[in-house]
This record gives C-alpha cells, sequence and structure tokens, in this order.
C-alpha cells in the first residue's frame, strides 16, 4: 500500500464549495457538487471502492485500473463541464484519487481535496482540446457520423428482449413443425433493425449479415 492510507476516523459529505484555503480558484457550482457528490455516493454503493482497492493491492497494470474508473470518470466530466471525450486521467497518478472520493469513511477536507484535484485536472484537459462542437473545426456532420453517434447512445425501449422471446419460441416449435428456424425484420431504413440486433447480440452469440445487391445502399 506504499505506507498511504486512504481511510480516516470521521465521515462527512462535503457542501458547496470545493475551494481549499489559501488557494485562489473560483469555486464549482453547488448544484454541480451535489451532482458529484451523488454521483460518488452510488458508486459507494456499487462497491466501486472495493473495486479499485483490490486493484491497488494486486498492483494492477495501468489499463485496468483505468478501465475501472474511466464510467465515472467521463460522468464526472459531464456534469463539470458538459463533454465526456476528456483524456481519462492515468492511474499511476489519479488511482488513489478515486479510492479516496469513494471511501466513506473520508474526512471533508480530504474529500474536497480529491473532488479539486480532479475538477483541475478535467479543466485543464478540457482548455487543452478545443471542443468538437466548434462550426470552425466540425462541420455539419455526414449521415454516416450522424448514424456512428446514435449507435453510442443509450438503447431504449424492450423490443430486443421481445425478439429475443420470439427466437426461443421458435426454436422450441422448430421441433414439432419442419419450417427452417428464420424469419425477417421488415421496417424501413434508419428505423432500427440493425441496432435492435445489435442490442440482441449482447446477450446471444450472433453472426449478423447483410444480404443485398452489390452497391446497394438502401435497407
Amino acid at each position: 500500500m506504499s505506507g498511504r492510507s486512504s481511510k480516516r476516523l470521521r465521515s462527512s459529505e462535503p457542501q458547496g464549495s470545493v475551494k481549499r484555503p489559501n488557494q485562489e480558484q473560483d469555486p464549482q457550482p453547488v448544484s454541480q457538487l451535489e451532482k458529484a457528490q451523488e454521483l460518488f455516493r452510488e458508486a459507494r454503493e456499487s462497491k466501486l471502492y472495493n473495486k479499485l482497492l483490490d486493484l491497488i493491492r494486486r498492483r494492477a497494470s495501468p489499463q485496468e485500473s483505468q478501465a475501472c474508473y474511466s464510467s465515472i470518470f467521463k460522468e464526472l466530466a459531464l456534469i463539470i463541464i458538459g463533454r465526456d471525450d476528456i483524456p481519462v486521467p492515468p492511474s499511476a497518478s489519479h488511482l488513489w484519487t478515486f479510492l479516496n472520493l469513494c471511501n466513506p469513511n473520508l474526512e471533508r477536507e480530504e474529500w474536497e481535496f480529491a473532488m479539486e484535484t480532479l475538477i483541475t485536472y478535467i479543466k485543464t484537459e478540457d482548455e487543452k482540446k478545443p471542443t468538437l462542437q466548434t462550426p470552425t473545426s466540425n462541420p455539419k456532420p455526414t449521415i454516416k457520423e450522424l448514424v456512428q453517434t446514435a449507435w453510442k447512445t443509450a438503447y431504449v425501449g424492450n423490443a430486443h428482449e421481445l425478439l429475443k422471446g420470439a427466437m426461443n419460441a421458435m426454436y422450441q416449435n422448430s421441433f414439432e413443425k419442419p419450417y427452417a428456424n428464420f424469419c425477417a425484420i421488415i421496417q424501413g431504413s434508419g428505423t432500427g433493425k440493425s441496432r435492435l440486433v445489435d442490442k440482441v447480440a449482447d446477450s446471444v452469440f450472433m453472426i449478423p449479415m447483410v444480404l443485398r445487391p452489390t452497391g446497394g445502399r438502401s435497407g
């Protein structure tokens, strides 16, 4: 553990600014801090603290460590500056920061210092990397870019569960009737057919194929 300890005797959730004494830094809006507090409160409930502590004890690789806190860092960056494309901070300098923020027994001053460290990192990287939304650097996105962006958003609805249930029912009925075990998914372009199949593939082994004439672009 390198002689460092992340546990303290008193627990107190920070309120208001994360500004430390003798430091000239503008305080974060209270609403942002409240959202950040709630974010790490939920992380504690999800046992992220134990996972991070295990990484330190095992001396896990930087890649494994960063992957562990990558998701919560991106959510924090969205809260602080409204973007999630900031590079994930290296584990060598920030793994203990995330551990402290997830520690339910940390003193208020230490929690504020850890949060301030991350906020400073986020704002510094934000200044280095221009936002992707500036008109001069990013003209109107192409259809391909819009589709790729939409594909990365959270899946909405339960159509994938309905399709999986239909597939299971079809498989069971195939033993009783002499029919091939396949079906067609028919709908207009851009309505989510491929995304639906891709979502089902999260829980069912699948090799997707698109059958259409060479050079075809629709469907």
